[in-house]
């Protein structure tokens, strides 16, 4: 009996031993001042807490949404028909882009069937990489289709009216504050301007400055809301004499977030002796060097060439969501990084930003498309958007422009980012 009771204590001492050695190699150290990440008052905890549902990310899964961020210049032709195709750069109801410049007009139908047939030589998409990335059946957010008009937008401040200025608008739909909180309200300007009975003329003034001052925060907002919250994996066009600065940003910003990316380059132009700069390329990738992903073929680059940037992106998604499966335990192949942890707090508000942005134009984060990888504008546009910025002409453009600055205004006297500007400016 004796040796029973004293092998049970034993074994009770070696568990409080073992649980011990647990909890000290487990909790964190109270000589220091670094919590658990796990402590719901840990960094990592406290932005946790901001990050509703919006600004996560779908996560890379089985039979789970697969958003792609098409990433590339919108400055000229070249770099509008990889986005959208020559089919989305025709006049008219269905054009796509938001520039609303490089339109291809006036061809005769043998233009346009010369044009096809350089298309299908030189393997530029009819619809896209949009359209191609629909035919995969994932989803996709392109800026130059689905952004915001900032030149347009801005030439419409510039010659607004008074009348404009204080018209009342709704976009409550959409998440902007009432016409009774908005600065444009003839009965808040005051307030707002900071001066008494103020005339049009200097109402006209200030409020075209605000306008302005909000419009370019708000688009660029509204890129970075989809690169977080709304894509989970990108393709970058690094094709050009000069990369497009924008589109390197994105991509190092992406990487940095853990996002599945690839590079299409088409050329062998580098920035150092032929060579790609190696940073953009680390973003996206273990190896040193980026081959190009373009050949003359015939659906080399987005079909079912083995080099094939979306093939090669498909490879990636679909053995991160493998790991996934496997549950495997390996941090090296953890594809959910963007969508389990925080952003970090400056790019937290610039996404919340965004989201309102977003949701002004679009109905929900999945972008309705048609099969071809053309906006339905039907299904996806709000009805602030389609009566403000479709059918509005200025005056409707004035209404977004007031929306935005309402938004950006309201989000910055919001009390979970009263610090914003004091440490981030």
């Amino acid at each position: 009996m004796n040796l029973i009771l004293i092998f049970a204590l034993s074994v009770l001492t070696l568990g409080v031993i073992v649980l011990g050695m647990i909890l000290f190699l487990c909790c964190p150290n109270k000589n220091s001042n670094r919590p658990s990440p796990c402590d719901p008052n840990s960094m990592i905890g406290k932005l946790d807490k901001y990050m509703t549902e919006d600004l996560r990310c779908p996560r890379l899964e089985k039979n789970g949404v697969v958003r792609v961020y098409v990433s590339g210049g919108m400055f000229d032709i070249s770099d509008t028909v990889y986005s959208i195709g020559p089919d989305g750069m025709k006049p008219g109801l269905d054009y796509q882009s938001i520039n609303l410049v490089d339109m291809i007009c006036n061809f005769s139908d043998d233009q346009w069937s010369d044009l096809k047939d350089l298309c299908t030589l030189w393997d530029v998409p009819w619809y896209g990489v949009a359209g191609e990335i629909e035919k995969m059946g994932w989803e996709c957010f392109c800026p130059v289709r689905d952004g915001i008009t900032m030149a347009t937008v801005a030439a419409a401040i510039s010659e607004c009216t008074y009348d404009q200025v204080v018209q009342q608008y709704d976009a409550t739909e959409a998440g902007v504050r009432p016409w009774s909180e908005s600065m444009f309200n003839p009965k808040n300007i005051e307030k707002f301007m900071k001066k008494k009975n103020p005339t049009k003329d200097e109402v006209v003034s200030w409020a075209i400055k605000t306008m302005n001052g909000a419009l370019g925060t708000n688009v660029g907002a509204n890129d970075l809301y989809n690169m977080y919250s709304t894509c989970n994996s990108c393709i970058m066009n690094y094709n050009g004499i000069q990369a497009d600065a924008g589109a390197i940003a994105e991509v190092g910003q992406l990487g940095a977030r853990g996002v599945p990316c690839v590079i299409l380059k088409g050329t062998f132009t580098g920035d150092f002796g032929g060579i790609s700069n190696p940073m953009p390329v680390m973003a996206t990738t273990s190896g040193y060097t980026l081959l190009p992903n373009l050949t003359n073929n015939p659906g080399s680059v987005y079909s079912s060439w083995k080099t094939g940037a979306l093939p090669h992106l498909k490879n990636k998604v679909n053995q991160l969501i493998q790991a996934d499966i496997d549950d495997n335990t390996d941090p090296m192949t953890f594809g959910n990084y963007n969508n389990e942890m925080p952003l970090p707090p400056l790019q937290i508000f610039w996404a919340d930003l965004g989201s309102k942005v977003f949701f002004l134009k679009h109905r929900k984060k999945s972008i309705a498309t048609l099969s071809n990888g053309k906006t339905n504008f039907e299904k996806d546009y709000t009805d602030f958007w389609y009566n403000s910025v479709v059918k509005g002409g200025v005056s409707g453009l004035v209404q977004l422009a007031k929306a935005m600055a309402d938004n950006l205004d309201k989000l910055q006297n919001e009390p979970r980012y009263k610090n914003v500007h004091k440490y981030w400016d």
